[in-house]
């Protein structure tokens, strides 16, 4: 209602700035709703992205802690017995040797879900090579007792040689997964 008194123009004056903030409220309820929705797409985008880094971050550990790290040290157990090779030290072949080359090919094949992409091929191509030694052991020592005129097993020559990079591409990746998870920089 219109004051009798009021001319045309306060009344007009009056109908306009109620329509401005009747407009004023009705954009800003929009306005705030809209932004609410980005608000919550941006915290749920956040959100899973923080849950994916937590799954890559747990995926890690447990790569570290049930494949690489027992690769790594299987690894530098066979390169030391083998720097220590004589032909007559049997118990390095058959303990050492022997029992590192079926942990290490059991470990790449029952954990394969914890291989990191980037040594897929080296860890197919040391399952091949132990493979073929395991096999190659078996032929030639069977369930007989050592005897020290016997040459050492060698698949190498057999076409299945070591791969020469493992070594060095398992104690990469080790390292890296170790320091991205658990080196923190200097505050």
């Amino acid at each position: 209602m219109t004051d009798p008194s009021e001319g045309p123009r306060t009344a007009t004056l009056r109908q306009t700035i109620t329509a401005a903030l009747i407009s004023s409220g009705v954009f800003t309820f929009v306005g705030g709703a809209l932004l609410a929705r980005h608000t919550e797409r941006v915290g749920a985008e956040i959100k899973a992205e923080f849950d994916r880094g937590r799954r890559s971050d747990e995926w890690r550990q447990q790569s570290i802690a049930d494949l690489l790290g027992p690769v790594v040290m299987e690894l530098d157990r066979t390169r030391r017995a083998y720097s220590r090779y004589t032909k007559s030290n049997r118990y390095l072949e058959s303990q050492v040797l022997y029992k590192s080359n079926l942990t290490i090919r059991d470990l790449l094949l029952a954990k394969g879900y914890l291989i990191p992409d980037e040594l897929r091929d080296v860890s197919s191509r040391l399952v091949e090579h132990y493979d073929a030694w395991l096999e190659e052991y078996d032929r030639i020592r069977g369930a007989r007792d050592l005897s020290p005129t016997e040459p050492f097993v060698f698949a190498g020559p057999k076409g299945y040689p070591f791969p020469s990079d493992a070594d060095s591409l398992f104690n990469q990746a080790f390292r890296r997964y170790r320091a991205e998870l658990y080196t923190y920089p200097n505050h």
